[in-house]
């Protein structure tokens, strides 16, 4: 096998093409890099918005819970009054049957 022309003009096309072949996969290599990243990019964003949303829920769910809270303590106190003005209204029905009976 004796290197002639041809043969080193062969050999050099041959590394030329696999020199184009390498440069083709580091850029699609570098393309598909650059869209990882977007996409890692378009996630965090995406966590950080989720994150104030979950935030501002949980501050939403408290001030309703204090709200319902509120509300019940208000209908115990209601309901205890209720309660007193019952017993209060049935001793003076009995009081006035007994005044009026006698």
């Amino acid at each position: 096998m004796s290197d002639t022309p041809l043969s080193n003009a062969s050999q050099l096309e041959i590394l030329r093409n696999q020199y184009i072949e390498i440069e083709n996969e580091i850029t699609r290599d570098e393309s598909e890099k650059l869209q990882i990243f977007k996409t890692i990019n378009s996630i965090t964003e995406r966590i950080a918005k989720l994150d104030n949303d979950i935030y501002e829920l949980n501050e939403e769910k408290s001030n309703v819970e204090q709200l319902i809270s509120e509300i019940t303590k208000g209908y115990t106190k209601i309901e205890a009054s209720t309660q007193s003005l019952l017993l209060l209204t049935a001793r003076q029905l009995k009081m006035l049957k007994r005044k009026y009976n006698n």
